[in-house]
């Protein structure tokens, strides 16, 4: 886990993983009111090297901050998705991410729920996090489906039948060992209740594996 400071001042470190276009950027702009990242809007990758941002959010206990690291994006037509985790892990390696005491704090992956069709791609994904986190990591993970307001009213109701589904299918490696499935709603409330969430799991499994 991150440990710069003590207490309420220590560090959290997430990672915000997703495909192209799942909102990954807009997620890190809302949370931090950083309005210079580069955001895409289209299917093609705006996020070619990790973005980082840093911010200071308020929890029950105290002012925390946080460091946001803003990924590339899967499904990327000139890199394998393989490619791209094997990129994440390595800056994240070399920036002190994966371990020690200055390590990631959680995840938090982005799915858009207008994509409707999802192959193999997504339990690849899961074996890839699996090996380059272990299973530890799971319990720190968010999925935050994304652009719910681009779902009609009278197709609502379908969609969120998909996402159960899915919960219970693709994701279901990642939630059977503790990922959390929430819905992300494009505004910064959303963002910071997301990240309040990754801060609540981290210290949790802190506090269950003891010092």
């Amino acid at each position: 886990m991150a440990d710069k400071g003590e207490g309420g001042d220590r560090r959290v470190l997430i990672a915000l993983l997703g495909m192209t276009g799942a909102g990954k950027t807009t997620f890190a702009r809302l949370a931090s009111g950083n309005q210079e990242l580069q955001v895409g809007h289209s299917i093609y990758p705006c996020t070619q090297d990790p973005q980082v941002v840093e911010f200071t959010i308020s929890t029950n206990t105290a002012a925390r901050p946080i460091l946001l690291i803003d990924t590339p994006g899967f499904d990327d037509d000139n890199r394998t998705d393989v490619e791209i985790l094997e990129d994440i892990a390595k800056w994240l390696g070399e920036q002190g991410y994966l371990k020690g005491s200055d390590q990631l704090d959680g995840l938090v992956i982005l799915h858009p729920v207008t994509v409707h069709r999802l192959g193999g791609h997504e339990r690849r994904r899961t074996r890839l996090l699996q090996n380059l986190l272990g299973d530890k990591a799971f319990k720190r993970i968010i999925i935050a489906t994304t652009m719910w307001e681009r779902i009609r009213d009278e197709d609502m109701e379908d969609v969120r039948k998909t996402v159960k589904e899915r919960e219970k299918d693709i994701w279901h490696d990642l939630v059977s060992r503790g990922a959390k499935l929430r819905d992300h709603h494009r505004n910064t409330e959303s963002a910071h209740q997301t990240i309040r969430e990754i801060i609540r799991l981290s210290e949790k499994q802190v506090d269950e594996e003891g010092p």
